[in-house]
């Protein structure tokens, strides 16, 4: 910066971009221009913070160092622009009402866990707020899942009903105190009321509000009851984690019946007695974003059994808002806290609904008068080699945009893939990724996508100019891009599915440069129109090309076989082993014919036989057919539940690895599993332990994909690896897999803030997008 005059003072228009809105920014401003002597105004507006700044030139380029290093520890600077204005005349600094215009460049900040100020406040028997169950402030509370409109004022938000109380005004209009201008600030007088209803065992129904409410939801959850509540992004149901009979019940509800559930802990003390916590994994619990975090369970926990059928791991989380805090300090144990949602539909969010159905799903329910704007699930991470990875995106992320190494010359709406799906927005040198919605089989889900679509649009104010989707022509995501190319003259980028993984993951490490791509996942529709699923890729965020993949097998029955995972092992014994298909004698065998008859087999052998089902390099399917083998799968399950529980039998690193073969056919590397299949099939004979077969099938897995990488890297004279697909939350194969490369110093790239499975799929096609499009 260059002095505007010759005394030394200067005066500056400061534009702060990022999340600097609804986190306590502006006060931080004003006190820290206060601090260095400075003049000057500040002022929200729908592009982000404005400053004006006069004094000496010293003390102002401090200032500026001050907002760069030292803001509020939840807001996120991404830019600051300065423009020299001519000295004027300022009584002191002040803070200004917020400004609206129609260009939109600021972020809204995600919904955060009550923080410790407010946690302490809501315990003491004699502050003000003491036992409020909305406490909040600019460093915690909801924010994404109220608003209506930028800028982030109350007026537009679900707070604007409630008018505050003249002591929360005071607070609110008062620059030094942590409620200045936290928008859903409120207390007991003037803030949301909660209301429990009840269904007594006579049929009647009984109403309660505030803390006798909650007392009285404890007393339905000691004695067995299932509870609905009202979260931050969507309605809950609830009951006693230790006890089966009700967790049972939620499932019935739920229409879920294997699909783990979540588990809130009253504290962390709770959660030790549970589960073996490591410090990355606390770090994360209770960081303001407060997803539900996959750890491991204590084998003497008395968890129920039904919480998490067949796996050692549970999803705990901690208590995130002042009405959860609350209850659990009454109940002292861990309660089931699971989406109020029947399974495959989106998240229960709009109160008139809640109360429509909550007689059919449980006892009682936990409701205020707070909207919620727009559903937002709990997120899930995962700790692997040290680092938090994202599952699932939703509350705590979302909206926060990602900035990718390229620019963005036409606006992109993604709309992601059917599975897991999400939708984001590429603008300027940014990415924001919607919640996570779900699977759009159901209708209520792909109505639920378009909601967030234009609701996420709508904040951003972005009017795309262009619009990604998967290559699959049939994908229900397809047909909605298509509906938005035709009704707003879009043009649209397909992109195939594995490279928008391998996109995503570069995009989001900064790396603009070629990498291989090792990347593993159930489905995605291939540029021979097969199914691949186990690929090694060789590209950039723009371009790529098939370097090698999984050997190719027919896919029995469609997507029958991502739930009925016997169909996979019938593939791979027909291909590896037809001896064993001729003459049955695996344990599987025997016991798909005791429940299906020998006629279904036969069936099976002449689809086999016939070369007409279409073929996939699926390492997902892989997995299925290997749990299968084992005795795993004869019957109905939820996709990916055969290879969760195979990784959950590997409980070792020691032992041999099941040999893989890799052949060069028509310069494409081919890894072939067919020795592993026979060496499964001869330890299954010979009685081989489960855990055994596991781990020899994850080393040998891990060794061909490590020596694939490897002999794609030395032709292209490259030594970047990118690892993504959903088979790489299996933190035995991904660890495996990152030490053997390391080891050999390869540069590894990993997803961890987009998920590495579909839910990043729509951030990876924005990605391609920009770059075709550019």
């Amino acid at each position: 910066m260059q002095d505007t005059s010759s005394s030394g003072t200067v005066h500056y228009e400061l534009r702060v971009s990022g999340i600097v809105q609804g986190v306590g920014f502006r006060p931080f401003v004003f006190v820290t221009a206060n601090r260095y002597g400075l003049k000057g105004e500040v002022w929200n507006d729908s592009s982000g913070v404005g400053i004006r700044v006069q004094g000496q030139s010293e003390s102002v380029n401090e200032f500026m160092r001050s907002i760069h290093t030292e803001h509020p520890p939840i807001a996120k600077v991404t830019g600051i622009a300065d423009k020299a204005l001519p000295l004027a005349e300022y009584g002191g600094f002040s803070i200004l009402k917020s400004v609206s215009h129609d260009h939109v460049q600021t972020h809204i900040p995600p919904d955060l866990a009550v923080c410790s100020e407010c946690k302490a406040e809501l315990k003491s028997g004699n502050a003000r707020r003491s036992g409020h169950l909305f406490i909040n402030c600019t460093q915690c509370g909801p924010r994404f899942t109220i608003i209506d409109r930028v800028p982030y004022d109350r007026p537009f938000t679900s707070m604007g009903k409630f008018a505050m109380c003249p002591e929360c005004e005071q607070e609110y209009s008062d620059p030094g105190n942590r409620r200045f201008h936290a928008q859903p600030t409120c207390c007991n007088s003037c803030g949301p009321h909660l209301r429990m209803h009840y269904r007594a065992p006579d049929g009647s129904f009984e109403e309660w509000s505030d803390e006798t409410a909650i007392n009285r939801m404890a007393q339905l959850l000691a004695v067995g009851g299932v509870g609905m509540i009202q979260g931050i992004g969507g309605f809950h149901l609830i009951c006693d984690a230790t006890n089966s009979k009700a967790v049972r019940r939620i499932r019935r509800s739920k229409r879920r019946e294997r699909k783990p559930l979540a588990v809130m802990f009253p504290c962390l003390e709770s959660l030790r007695d549970h589960c073996l916590v490591s410090v990355p994994e606390v770090t994360e619990l209770e960081s303001p974003r407060a997803p539900i975090v996959l750890i491991q369970r204590q084998r003497d926990s008395n968890l129920s059994g039904l919480i998490a059928p067949g796996s050692r791991r549970v999803g705990a989380m901690l208590p995130y808002t002042p009405l959860h805090l609350s209850l659990l300090e009454e109940i002292k144990y861990p309660v089931v806290m699971t989406s109020a949602n029947r399974s495959d539909e989106p998240t229960l969010f709009r109160t008139d609904e809640a109360m429509s159905r909550w007689g059919e799903l449980c006892d009682g329910i936990l409701v205020h008068d707070r909207p919620i704007r727009i559903f937002a699930d709990d997120s899930v991470t995962q700790v692997s080699k040290g680092r938090a990875r994202v599952i699932r995106r939703a509350r705590g992320f979302v909206p926060e945009p990602i900035r990718v190494p390229m620019r963005f010359k036409q606006s992109v709406v993604a709309v992601g893939a059917d599975l897991k799906n999400t939708v984001a927005f590429g603008s300027g040198d940014t990415i924001t990724i919607s919640q996570h919605i779900g699977d759009l089989a159901c209708e209520r889900t792909r109505e639920a996508a378009m909601l967030a679509l234009n609701h996420l649009g709508s904040l951003l104010n972005i009017h795309p100019e262009r619009v990604a989707h998967d290559l699959h022509p049939d994908y229900l995501s397809t047909a909605i891009a298509r509906h938005l190319s035709r009704n707003h003259s879009l043009p649209a980028t397909p992109v195939q599915h594995h490279h928008a993984h391998l996109a995503a993951c570069l995009a989001e490490h900064g790396y603009t440069g070629k990498a291989v791509g090792v990347i593993l996942d159930g489905t995605g529709y291939g540029l021979d129109r097969t199914v691949w699923g186990g690929e090694l890729l060789f590209g950039d965020i723009g371009s790529f090309r098939r370097a090698g993949h999984l050997e190719s097998v027919p896919l029995i029955g469609g997507d029958l076989a991502a739930t009925q995972p016997w169909r996979m092992a019938l593939a791979w014994l027909h291909r590896s082993c037809p001896a064993e298909l001729e003459h049955p004698r695996l344990p599987f065998i025997k016991k798909l014919i005791a429940e299906r008859g020998e006629a279904a087999i036969e069936f099976m052998r002449n689809i086999l036989n016939s070369n007409q089902c279409i073929l996939t390099s699926s390492a997902g399917r892989l997995f299925d057919a290997v749990a299968a083998l084992t005795g795993y799968g004869t019957g109905e399950q939820f996709e990916g539940e055969a290879a969760m529980w195979l990784e959950e039998q590997a409980v070792t690193n020691d032992g041999d690895a099941y040999p893989f073969d890799i052949q060069s056919i028509g310069g494409t590397l081919v890894l072939s599993p067919g020795r592993a299949i026979q060496a499964i099939c001869d330890d299954v004979h010979g009685r081989c332990s489960v855990s055994s077969i596991s781990q020899r099938f994850h080393a040998g897995f891990a060794n061909g994909w490590t020596e694939m990488a490897f002999r794609a890297l030395a032709e292209n004279h490259c030594n970047t690896v990118a690892l993504s697909g959903g088979c790489f939350q299996n933190r035995f194969l991904l660890e495996l897999m990152m030490s053997r490369l390391e080891k050999d110093g390869v540069q590894v790239l990993v997803p961890e803030r987009v998920p590495m499975n579909d839910g990043g799929i729509s951030f990876g096609q924005a990605c391609v997008a920009c770059m075709r499009s550019n």
